[in-house]
């Protein structure tokens, strides 16, 4: 796929972002879910080159594991701003998206916003929305939104299930430079951030501020150890918006799974 980088602010696919795929074993295919936003110039008061985003859902033309690599197709919208909004939602509109199901068969999925109309943003959010399905139809939960991770910014969260049957979610955590995460008992109620400061283990290679960004969630190892891959950016730490293009690697131990 790829953006038609329109700047008008009137056409859809202007900006794509957030891939993420999703194994289907029952379908024997890989799904992909990715932000569609229309784009315009900024203004001193808005950020509006990514705006209006909405969710869409991709499928994979070739079935098997071997199909992740598409090529893809767009089957369904599964959320966008509309008239069922809520008050913390603003421009950016619905900006990540990340599903996962609960216990009873159900499903929860983050989705984040912003009200980027506003300069500086006062708050990058995520609430949950619910369906009977993968698929959807989705609705925005009625209570709960937004989830409170953390009061200045959380992004893009990607959830895992720990062996003791806890949900985990790594976030982005934004001007802090550091990804945290986030555990829920059930799915639905989630901790405040818990943040990794990464400096304290390596040497820095990373810009500040904003230079770390989306952790992509958790590879189990076994004996308690995780892969983590996240973004980041090694651009002048005075350029907000360049060197997108980087990839770091860590490893996590579970070191008290009752806490």
């Amino acid at each position: 796929m790829q953006s038609n980088a329109d700047t008008t602010g009137m056409h859809r696919k202007a900006a794509l972002w957030s891939p993420m795929t999703y194994w289907l074993s029952e379908e024997d295919r890989w799904y992909l879910s990715y932000v569609d936003y229309m784009s315009a110039l900024d203004l001193d008061t808005a950020f509006r080159r990514n705006m209006h985003g909405r969710i869409m859902l991709a499928r994979s033309l070739t079935s098997g594991i071997e199909g992740i690599g598409g090529p893809y197709e767009d089957t369904l919208m599964l959320m966008e701003p509309d008239e069922n909004s809520q008050a913390w939602e603003g421009l950016q509109g619905v900006n990540s998206w990340y599903p996962y199901q609960l216990d009873d068969g159900t499903w929860r999925s983050f989705y984040g916003s912003a009200q980027s109309q506003y300069f500086p943003i006062p708050f990058w959010g995520v609430g949950l929305a619910e369906s009977a399905s993968f698929f959807g139809s989705w609705q925005r939960a009625a209570h709960g939104n937004p989830v409170l991770i953390d009061t200045l910014f959380v992004e893009n969260p990607v959830v895992d299930r720990l062996a003791d049957g806890r949900f985990v979610a790594f976030v982005d955590g934004g001007p802090k430079t550091m990804f945290a995460y986030s555990v829920s008992d059930d799915g639905i109620n989630w901790s405040r951030a818990i943040f990794i400061d990464l400096e304290k283990h390596t040497q820095r290679w990373w810009a500040k501020p904003w230079g770390m960004r989306t952790p992509l969630g958790l590879i189990k190892e076994g004996d308690g150890m995780y892969t983590l891959f996240f973004t980041a950016k090694d651009a002048p730490e005075d350029d907000e918006y360049s060197g997108f293009g980087h990839v770091g690697m860590c490893k996590l131990k579970l070191v008290d799974h009752k806490k």
